[in-house]
């Protein structure tokens, strides 16, 4: 009969134990999976001798510009869940190191932020057309 409870006591240690590692192990899935959401949106500049607008909306077009200038334009993010979010923005590609912007704030729920995005073209650029991806990414704050 001592067997039996002691056996019983053990059985019940190992499912307790079970469920708290269980649990554990969700948490932790649960939390590192903290992106809501993610988009890209490419971004396009021509340098040549002059200076032209783009006023479309379908990606991030800066239009035409010269060596040496400065251009921005203005983007919105909103934020669309029913929960606080952080919003990291980075930029890949060749203008990379040309794109000036605000990388990382936290924006309430059903809130937006208007965000400038500003190309700074070096003096030695050549003409042409450069390009480039920027990275929107939503992480959710708990």
């Amino acid at each position: 009969m001592n067997f039996l409870v002691m056996e019983k006591k053990t059985f019940l240690f190992v499912f307790l134990a079970l469920v708290v590692l269980s649990s554990l192990i969700l948490v932790y899935y649960g939390l590192s999976d903290r992106t809501a959401y993610t988009q890209e949106m490419p971004i396009l500049i021509n340098v040549d001798n002059y200076i032209g607008i783009n006023t479309g909306t379908d990606f991030l077009n800066f239009g035409t510009t010269m060596p040496g200038n400065d251009v921005s334009r203005h983007i919105t993010i909103i934020n669309p869940f029913d929960l606080k979010v952080k919003v990291k923005l980075s930029v890949a590609g060749e203008l990379k190191d040309w794109v000036i912007l605000e990388n990382s704030f936290a924006l309430n729920s059903k809130n937006s932020k208007k965000i400038p995005v500003s190309i700074s073209v070096p003096e030695n650029a050549e003409f042409g057309n450069y390009t480039g991806t920027l990275r929107v990414v939503m992480e959710k704050v708990y």
